[in-house]
């Protein structure tokens, strides 16, 4: 309650209209009160379920991306190498087939 509230709850005209009250209407009061407690109490409960299935979902994708980075980065090593060796094979095919050619040349002039 702020200042004066209860003062003027108390004066004559604030306290008459609370005596109007009777018992089973503040119980019910009281009752409602601790239901709509209880049910804001699971709403809560609610929601801090659902934080935490978020952080986790954001947790696992994190892992996961770090994951397909790794793999992609091993995937890349991989052609990489592989292309290195593609390319070392083509030259030393071409520098056969050069000598080859100029072997046959040789062979043509004879």
């Amino acid at each position: 309650m702020r200042n004066g509230e209860a003062e003027a709850i108390a004066s004559a005209d604030g306290f008459s209209a609370i005596q109007g009250l009777e018992d089973k209407e503040i119980q019910d009061a009281v009752e409602e009160l601790k239901r709509s407690t209880a049910a804001i109490e699971k709403q809560t409960e609610s929601l801090k379920l659902q934080q935490n299935a978020m952080n986790s979902i954001i947790k696992n994708k994190s892992w996961s991306d770090q994951a397909r980075a790794q793999s992609e980065k091993s995937q890349l090593r991989k052609w990489i190498t592989e292309k290195g060796n593609v390319s070392a094979s083509v030259s030393h095919y071409q520098k056969g087939l050069k000598f080859f050619t100029f072997r046959t040349t040789l062979d043509r002039e004879v």
